[in-house]
C-alpha cells in the first residue's frame, strides 16, 4: 500500500488454529476430565460433549468435524458440540473430534478418548458360574460312565463262576 509516509506493507497474522476439547462424556452419568472411560454393554446411549474456541469464529459457526474410531472410520462434519451413539456393541474404540474455523483452519491434533464397551460385570459372574457348572456336570458324568463300565467288567466276571457253582451242585 502507499500512503503518505510511504509504502506499508501488510502481512496477515499467521493462522491459529483452534484446539478442540472434550468436555464430557454422558452414559450411565456424565464423565468429566478424563481421556479413556469403561462402560457396560447396557447403556444404551453415550454422548460425547466438545468445544473449540478461536476469537475469529463465532462459537455457533464452528464446524466440528468427528469419528468413533473402530465404529465408523470416515469423518463426520456438525456445527453441535454434540454428538451421540445408540447401542454400541462390544469393543474398543476411539473417538476424535477437529475444530474448524471460519478460515478452515483445522485443529493441529484431534481431541481424542479411547472408549472401550464391555460386558456387564453381571453377566459376567453368570457365564462364569454358567461355565463351572457345565465343567462339573461333565466330569461328574464322566465319573458316573466310568463306574458303571467297571461294574459292567465285574459282573461279567463273576457271572460265570456264579454259574459254574450253580451247576456243581
Amino acid at each position: 500500500f502507499t500512503t503518505s509516509n510511504g509504502l506499508t506493507r501488510f502481512r496477515p497474522p499467521a493462522a491459529m488454529p483452534a484446539p478442540a476439547v472434550i468436555n464430557a462424556v454422558v452414559a450411565d452419568r456424565r464423565y468429566q476430565d478424563i481421556s479413556e472411560l469403561e462402560i457396560s454393554s447396557t447403556v444404551e446411549l453415550v454422548a460425547f460433549e466438545f468445544s473449540g474456541a478461536n476469537f475469529k469464529t463465532r462459537p455457533d459457526a464452528m464446524v466440528y468435524r468427528y469419528r468413533l474410531k473402530g465404529y465408523e472410520e470416515g469423518w463426520r462434519n456438525t456445527h453441535k458440540r454434540r454428538v451421540e451413539y445408540e447401542d454400541l456393541p462390544r469393543g474398543i474404540y476411539t473417538f476424535e473430534v477437529v475444530a474448524v474455523d471460519r478460515d478452515l483452519v483445522y485443529s493441529e491434533t484431534p481431541a481424542t478418548l479411547a472408549l472401550t464397551v464391555h460386558l456387564p460385570y453381571e453377566r459376567i459372574g453368570l457365564l462364569s458360574a454358567l461355565g463351572i457348572a457345565i465343567v462339573l456336570i461333565g466330569w461328574q458324568a464322566v465319573r458316573i460312565v466310568q463306574r458303571d463300565q467297571r461294574l459292567q467288567k465285574t459282573n461279567a466276571a463273576l457271572s460265570p463262576a456264579n454259574n459254574e457253582l450253580f451247576q456243581t451242585n
